[in-house]
């Protein structure tokens, strides 16, 4: 069983993989802020359904 040899921060596929996983994680930021901001917005627009 052969070691792999450790990978080195030069290489391509990391640079694509890193910006994948930000990609993903300002995807799903913009996804919470949009339901959250979806959800004061109807609250707002029907201030009588919601007696906070």
């Amino acid at each position: 069983m052969a070691a792999h040899p450790p990978r080195t921060s030069t290489d391509s596929t990391t640079s694509g993989t890193k910006l994948l996983i930000a990609l993903q994680w300002a995807l799903a930021a913009i996804g919470i802020f949009g339901l959250t901001g979806a959800a004061a917005l109807l609250m707002a627009s029907t201030p009588s359904a919601w007696p906070l």
